[in-house]
């Protein structure tokens, strides 16, 4: 028996994978989405029990989409996930107008949205649990997590050379590459945390402010603090590409 569906509203892949298999090992159900459009697909054909919403969004803010959901969905229990919601205005916009039961600031464990999720839907009973004989559903789920790490961990250097490679166009006059490098340094920042890269977590967020302000165009591009910026991501990433996972 599920204990609950929840609609999970991120685009960065990784993070669905991570917290997607988090959640399942607890005996909830996830209906991932990519993007708003998705969303609004899945909402109309299954009935959910909670909502994670991701601040940024492809083509809408998160803030937008939930004032659509309460339209709908007024009682429905909803996180909010970003970067970027700190100031104290944005916080009482979420949690008193739109009625938002949690903000998460990204990175998160995700034994913290676990923890709300618990809260949230704690009327309804765990499921019957039948492990393999000699094991139990959380050393499974742990193993799953570890994996899960380990992959992410190999990925690293991929995404490292694909934010680099996205700079250079973006030096050579690129503006699309400037946005490419933004988002993927904003998705790197967001998720390394989550999988446990704080180090390059921190380095990404530093590069992403950096692209940030070249990308609004307030201020021409710094490209002596941008590659600063970029040259500390790359050395995290090496160097955690190649730590051992800790047990």
């Amino acid at each position: 028996m599920s204990r609950g569906t929840i609609l999970f509203l991120d685009d960065d892949r990784d993070l669905q994978k991570l917290v997607s298999v988090c959640l399942r090992g607890k005996g909830y159900e996830v209906e991932p989405a990519l993007d708003v459009k998705q969303a609004r697909t899945l909402l109309s054909g299954i009935r959910v029990h909670a909502a994670i919403v991701d601040g940024l969004l492809p083509g809408m803010t998160g803030t937008d989409f939930i004032q659509e959901l309460r339209q709908q969905y007024p009682a429905l229990p909803i996180l909010f996930a970003s970067a970027f919601w700190k100031d104290l205005e944005s916080h009482e916009q979420l949690t008193r107008e739109l009625k938002v039961s949690r903000v998460l600031h990204k990175p998160y464990a995700p034994q913290d949205l676990l923890d709300w999720v618990e809260q949230v839907l704690a009327v309804r009973p765990p499921p019957p649990e039948a492990p393999a004989q000699g094991t139990s559903a959380d050393d499974d789920l742990d193993a799953t997590f570890r994996a899960l790490c380990a992959r992410y961990r190999a990925g690293l250097g991929e995404k490292a050379r694909a934010l680099t490679a996205a700079m250079e166009r973006a030096r050579a006059g690129s503006a699309e590459a400037l946005e490419d490098a933004y988002e993927l340094a904003h998705k790197l920042a967001g998720t390394a945390g989550s999988y446990g890269f704080g180090a390059v977590s921190v380095a990404a967020r530093t590069l992403e402010v950096e692209l940030k302000r070249a990308w609004d165009g307030k201020a021409a591009a710094d490209w002596k603090a941008l590659e600063a910026a970029q040259h500390a991501l790359v050395t995290e990433t090496t160097h955690s590409s190649t730590r051992p996972l800790e047990p």
